[in-house]
Parts: C-alpha cells; sequence; structure tokens
C-alpha cells in the first residue's frame, strides 16, 4: 500500500495502472455531518433558516460541493461564516463569503494571511509568525512541532528591557494562565487561524503553538509568501533576541521555585 496525504504527480504516475482510491471521494456524508453540527445548529443559523429555508439549504450544499472532499478546507470556511453569524450576516451575506473564499487550500491561506487581518495588525502578525519560525527552525531540514505558549508570552512581550528590569519573582498559575489565555486570544486576530493553541486550557505549561496544518508551514516556507510576511515588520526586529529575552523572563519568573 501506499499512502500519501498530498496527490503528486510521481505518484499518480507511479501506479497509474494499479487499483487506488481519493479519500477526498468519500467524506461527504462526514462533512454534511460536520457542518449540520457546527453551522446549521449555530442558534442564528437557525433563525435564519426559519425565514429561508431554502437558501439555507443550499448554502450548506455548496460548502460541501466547493470543499472537493478536502476536510481541512471546511473547517477554515466554517469559522468565517460563524464569524458572519456572530455578526448578524444575513443567507445572503454568508453565500458572499462562501463565494470570496478561494476553493484551492492554498488560496485560501493566502485569503486569510493578507486579507482576513486587519492592516492594524500587520506588525504583530510578522512579529508572532517570526518569531515562532525562529523558536521551531532549528537547520535546513529540521523543524521542531511546536512552541511552548509560555514562550511565546514573553517574547511578544510590549516592554522590550522587562526582561532586565523585572525583579526575581515566582509567578502564580493563575497569573500565567491569565497571561497565556491573553496571548491565545491574541494570535486568533493576529495569525487568522494559522497558528493555533492546544493542551490543557487550566494548565499554563502543558500549552503549546502550533501550526494549523503541516499544510501551512510548507505555504509559509515559500519564498514569496515569507519575503511579504518579513516586508511587515521593521528590519530592526529580532526573533532571535525576543526570544533570549522570553528566556531570561522564564528564568525570573518561573523556572525558580518559591523557596528562591
Amino acid at each position: 500500500i501506499c499512502l500519501s496525504s498530498r496527490p503528486w504527480l510521481v505518484f499518480e504516475d507511479a501506479f497509474r495502472c494499479h487499483p487506488s482510491l481519493r479519500l477526498q471521494d468519500l467524506t461527504s456524508n462526514d462533512i454534511t455531518r460536520y457542518i449540520e453540527d457546527k453551522l446549521n445548529d449555530h442558534e442564528r443559523m437557525i433563525q435564519l433558516r426559519r425565514l429561508d429555508p431554502k437558501n439555507a439549504d443550499a448554502l450548506a450544499a455548496e460548502i460541501v460541493s466547493k470543499s472537493s472532499g478536502v476536510f481541512l478546507w471546511v473547517t477554515l470556511v466554517v469559522k468565517s461564516l460563524l464569524d458572519g453569524l456572530t455578526n448578524r450576516d444575513r443567507i445572503s451575506d454568508l453565500q458572499k463569503r462562501l463565494q470570496l473564499l478561494p476553493s484551492d487550500l492554498e488560496e485560501l491561506y493566502k485569503h486569510m494571511l493578507f486579507k482576513h487581518i486587519s492592516p492594524f495588525y500587520y506588525e504583530q502578525s510578522s512579529q508572532i509568525l517570526r518569531i515562532f519560525r525562529a523558536a521551531t527552525f532549528t537547520g535546513e531540514h529540521h523543524t521542531r512541532d511546536a512552541l511552548e505558549l509560555i514562550t511565546l508570552v514573553f517574547a511578544d512581550e510590549e516592554d522590550e528591557n522587562l526582561s532586565l528590569t523585572a525583579e526575581v519573582r515566582p509567578l502564580t498559575d493563575e497569573d500565567l494562565l491569565l497571561r497565556c489565555n491573553d496571548t491565545a486570544d491574541r494570535l486568533k486576530s493576529r495569525c487568522a487561524g494559522l497558528l493555533e493553541v492546544s493542551g490543557k486550557t487550566s494548565d499554563p505549561f502543558d500549552l503549546t503553538v502550533n501550526f494549523l496544518h503541516r499544510t501551512v508551514q510548507d505555504f509559509l516556507k515559500k519564498p514569496d509568501i515569507w519575503d511579504l510576511v518579513m516586508s511587515r515588520v521593521g528590519t530592526t526586529f529580532d526573533p532571535d533576541e525576543r526570544l533570549l529575552k522570553s528566556y531570561i523572563l522564564q528564568l525570573k519568573w518561573v523556572m525558580m521555585s518559591s523557596e528562591g
């Protein structure tokens, strides 16, 4: 059995004469159930369905059709539509949202990175992505899968001199969790969901930052994409220096014992 997560031509050429299947051809029922659970069960959507049941059903059918069986694409699109429901979008507004979203996954990432993020957050978005890349990219062919959220919390600290001026004192778990939750919420608006937080929400030491999907990592590695990310922040910004300051703050505030 040859199992591939990407439909590369080299595989199709090599195994063209052999039995095969494509997972996306088998997932339409599951995608429909997902849309029912996440979108159609939303209180606002239930209200819209009462007013316009025909177009509400057509919206769900269009999502399934446009997805081409790619579940990740569906989850990202449903998130966008849920944002629309929160903003009191009408069915016609949701249809326009769907039409504006590219059906290709990479094009959707571009849309999220360059159109979904408010221009006000461009610089902060670039800084976070550069810190994450600096922390997880360890060599030409070696990467770490995740970054501890606490490291990002202190690397993204607004006061650039805090690591030098801060007193040596232990922070409580409650204080750390408050800082972690604040950073996790900021990631949603600054990185448009391309980075996400996972782990036990009650334990600040268990929380990590990861790419939404491996394809996001591949997308950001493209020179033209990364050049655009780099262009959004000043040349004086140094992600390695930010990480160093983060580790100093962790030594001062997190890693010391209560006995000193």
